[in-house]
């Protein structure tokens, strides 16, 4: 048997794969850490995906005489038609819980963005997690 009829067979003899089907948005946004947020059944829509931002229940202070060292940070990455979103909400006054994690998926829709999915956890300022869906030590 020549060198080139044992590649063959040896080839013939690979299973061929299928190809994986490609995730859709609300399979691709990991939610797993999070606590799924209950959205409107009549949905967020805009025509600014920055404006539904605004439906994150966010903590940040607006009395400056509060305590704590109030810090917002906002991440967004669009892929086509999807936006996933990462918020964190910090610098709480608070000695067990830092703040809180969300994440969510914004979706373009005909008239607009649509928020899809939303997540939020909680970021523990001590233990062993820094972020939890339940209570922070």
């Amino acid at each position: 048997m020549t060198c080139r009829m044992r590649l063959a067979a040896l080839c013939a003899a690979i299973p061929v794969l299928a190809a994986p089907r490609p995730l859709s948005a609300q399979e691709a946004v990991d939610l797993s850490e999070f606590n799924e947020v209950a959205i409107p059944a009549d949905g967020m829509v805009s025509g600014d995906a920055l404006s539904l931002l605004q439906a994150v229940p966010l903590s940040f202070p607006a009395d400056p005489a509060e305590e704590g060292r109030p810090r917002l940070s906002i991440t967004m990455e669009q892929s086509g038609e999807t936006i996933v979103f990462d918020i964190r909400d910090t610098g709480w006054a608070d000695d067990s819980v830092a703040g809180k994690a969300y994440r969510g998926l914004l979706e373009r829709e005909d008239d607009g963005w649509k928020l899809t999915r939303l997540g939020s956890a909680q970021l523990c300022a001590r233990g062993d997690k820094a972020m939890t869906k339940g209570n922070c030590p």
